[in-house]
């Protein structure tokens, strides 16, 4: 047995005017910064096979990951496991989780199955014999945890103003920097893929402008500089974020036209800078590939609402108090109704549907001795840790937005400090005793690859 491998890449940029997505606003893209792209490297190792693909979106709904499947299971005859469908869940494209808003109908939607289907089927076209090698490293002053601890034991979000004098600690970040490189068996640059745990959600939906974030950076630097196809795989970046100094930085400010990226270039030429000095060093060798899936069901929290009627009540009450601010052109008190109105109307949504719990499909795959585990969810990154301290692989990454997108997974612990990823809605849904369950799921994937490693 031996190595194959192959690479591609597909432009996925929808046309100007579709909705962008990842906040309480939808606003239509006016511009396009930078394209958003499908990038798939697959492998085949005798009878195993791996399609990686990553793509420049905010994540995608598991109908989604299911047409693609269906779409590749004549030609390729793929099985769920061995498709691992990642998204840097950059905050400045469509919104293709529409979980915040509800679908919208719009002729991309239909496409973009096909245009990632595309991608995987390119580079499975063009496999040859190929060898393989990883190598972690780590990067700090980038990002930061955007919980703070505040006098009083709460938290608040690092989006907000917060005195220095009135912060007591802040959580931590994963530093760690992994890089995967893939060479043909002739030394030439197949694909590599980067490694590292933040938010991209430097850009925003504001100015209305369609970019990929510092994960596009990242991939368009190492390209140009070390050739071959180059994929962002992010990790466990729940309450990570690049905002280092509390209320000082306005993605939100529609007025901002040139600091987001700015911003940009600030967070991802680091990053891509780590990954082209430890990309010469990487040593590659002929290696196994594997991967394996579980389904977890999961109960769901439950709005903090009565009934459906005390949730109108207050659907009504947060749309007159918005009406009243954008009269008095008062925009923090109309931003702030917005939100609790987004709330209520989603709690509505809650009630009706009478769920108690739900599914989360889990993934491993595993690349000579780095092991890769898979969530579909914006991870806390404390699981992340949890998840690498129980692996049983020498280099482990955790990643998120991985074959779905289920919302928030924070710990538990954080329910009762507060924030913004706790607050009960169609994107922060999971029990709060999920992140264990979670977190065990995943170690035992990885422990399953490994354990088929030594047969």
């Amino acid at each position: 047995m031996s190595l194959k491998a192959g690479a591609a890449k597909v432009c996925i940029t929808p046309p100007l005017g579709i909705p962008l997505g990842g906040d309480f606003v939808r606003p239509e893209a006016t511009f396009v910064h930078d394209h958003l792209w499908a990038r798939c490297l697959y492998l085949e190792n005798g009878s195993s096979r791996l399609a990686l693909v990553s793509c420049d979106l905010l994540g995608l709904r598991q109908d989604v990951f299911d047409k693609v499947l269906e779409l590749l299971r004549t030609p390729l005859g793929l099985m769920p496991h061995e498709l691992i469908l990642n998204c840097t869940h950059t905050h400045s494209g469509p919104d293709t989780p529409a979980i915040i808003h509800g679908p919208f109908d719009h002729p991309y939607m239909a496409e973009l199955p096909s245009l990632i289907v595309q991608a995987v089927l390119n580079a499975a076209s063009n496999v040859r014999p190929a060898k393989a090698g990883s190598a972690m490293s780590e990067l700090t002053g980038v990002c930061t945890n955007r919980r703070i601890r505040v006098k009083g034991g709460e938290v608040r979000m690092n989006w907000e103003k917060i005195l220095p004098e009135e912060i007591k600690g802040y959580g931590p970040i994963d530093p760690a920097l992994g890089v995967l490189k893939i060479d043909s068996e002739d030394g030439e640059r197949i694909a590599s893929v980067v490694h590292y745990t933040c938010h991209a959600a430097i850009v925003s939906p504001f100015p209305q402008q369609i970019s990929a974030d510092y994960p596009g950076l990242v991939c368009r630097t190492v390209d140009r500089f070390w050739g071959g196809i180059t994929m962002f795989f992010n990790g466990a970046f729940g309450n990570i974020n690049h905002i280092m100094v509390p209320g000082e930085y306005a993605a939100l400010n529609k007025d901002a036209k040139a600091l987001p990226f700015e911003e940009v270039e600030r967070v991802g030429q680091p990053i891509a800078a780590k990954a082209l000095e430890m990309l010469p060093n990487i040593k590659v060798a002929d290696v196994s590939i594997d991967s394996a899936a579980k389904t977890l069901t999961i109960a769901v929290r439950q709005p903090p609402y009565k009934s459906s009627a005390e949730a109108e009540a207050e659907i009504r009450k947060q749309e007159a108090r918005l009406e009243s601010a954008r009269r008095n052109d008062d925009h923090d008190e109309a931003w702030s109704a917005l939100v609790d109105l987004t709330y209520a109307r989603h709690a509505i949504q809650m009630l009706q549907s009478d769920e108690t719990e739900g599914e989360m499909r889990l993934g491993a795959f595993r690349i000579g001795d780095l092991g890769v585990a898979c969530i579909p969810a914006e991870t806390f990154v404390e699981i992340g840790f949890a998840i690498k301290n129980r692996s049983p692989f020498s280099k482990t990454w955790v990643t998120g937005i991985t074959s779905a997108y289920t919302g928030y997974l924070p710990t538990e612990e954080a329910f009762d400090q507060g924030g913004y990823e706790v607050r009960t809605c169609g994107w922060s849904k999971w029990s709060k005793d999920a992140d264990k369950a979670v977190a065990d799921g995943a170690v035992e994937l990885l422990q399953e690859l490994a354990n088929k490693t030594l047969m």
